[in-house]
């Protein structure tokens, strides 16, 4: 009879490394998300009277239909939010796309991160 032994524990260690990457991945996709907002805020061409559509400019997480995933709006909040964009006096497309990327960069991490394991 042999005995063979196993050591399992550097496969244990990258699993907690990934479980915790993983667990913030929602945090750091919102962190995105929140960077693209504040760029609208700081950047947008519009003359800002009352403060309520900058200050209604926001990253805001949503409960997400399906376990597991999670949802992140970006959004200008008032209701005319669409006019001032349809007009051109907003950089939320121009934001949104900053918030694709930023998660962009956030999945490929990860994905890097679990290529490395």
């Amino acid at each position: 009879m042999y005995k063979v032994d196993v050591d399992d524990s550097e496969v244990r260690a990258l699993t907690r490394s990934a479980e915790a990457f993983f667990r913030h991945l929602p945090d750091r996709a919102l962190r995105a998300v929140q960077r693209a907002a504040e760029f609208e805020r700081d950047r947008h061409p519009y003359q800002n009277r009352t403060g309520r559509l900058e200050h209604s400019t926001m990253a805001r997480p949503m409960p997400a239909s399906v376990e597991g995933e999670f949802d992140i709006d970006l959004l200008m909040g008032m209701e005319y939010a669409s006019y001032v964009d349809a007009l051109g006096y907003s950089r939320i497309r121009d934001a949104a796309e900053m918030a694709d990327a930023g998660i962009a960069r956030v999945i490929a991490k990860a994905d890097a991160k679990l290529g490395s394991m």
